[in-house]
């Protein structure tokens, strides 16, 4: 067992998590992104939550590069509240802050809203640029 497997056990020892043999492969899954689908009470959110943490603590992934969707504001909340408490956690054992400030929790609609926004900026960012480059080419 390595160092890092050992914390992620004492970690959900103090937390008083068992995860099933699933839930711990999901938790670990580290190769992209990952869909969880059950039904309710099956633990879903914690092992989105022990997800997030085992990337930011273990594997050095920045949490602006995170999306967390869920598909309410009071879930969402609740996910970045209990985030917030289990990297505090971890940052005992690891003497590192943890900021999610810069990280995306909330619903599956406001990510598609800031993505369209996001391309929207990027297309009539563009469109200036192309202007001002045609505006030169003709000055020249």
């Amino acid at each position: 067992m390595t160092e890092n497997e050992e914390l992620l056990k004492k970690l959900f020892a103090e937390k008083d998590f068992k995860p099933n043999d699933a839930q711990y492969r999901a938790i670990t899954h580290i190769e992209g992104p990952l869909f969880l689908t059950a039904g309710p009470g099956s633990g879903k959110t914690r092992v989105l939550l022990w997800r997030t943490l085992n990337l930011i603590v273990f594997h050095n992934v920045q949490p602006n590069e995170i999306f967390l969707a869920t598909f309410t504001e009071k879930a969402a909340l609740q996910l970045k509240e209990r985030l917030q408490g289990l990297l505090s956690i971890a940052s005992k054992y690891t003497h590192k802050p943890y900021d999610i400030a810069e990280m995306y929790v909330g619903t599956l609609h406001s990510l598609c809203q800031k993505l369209l926004m996001l391309i929207i900026r990027l297309t009539l960012g563009l469109e200036c640029l192309v202007k001002k480059v045609r505006r030169l080419i003709l000055l020249c």
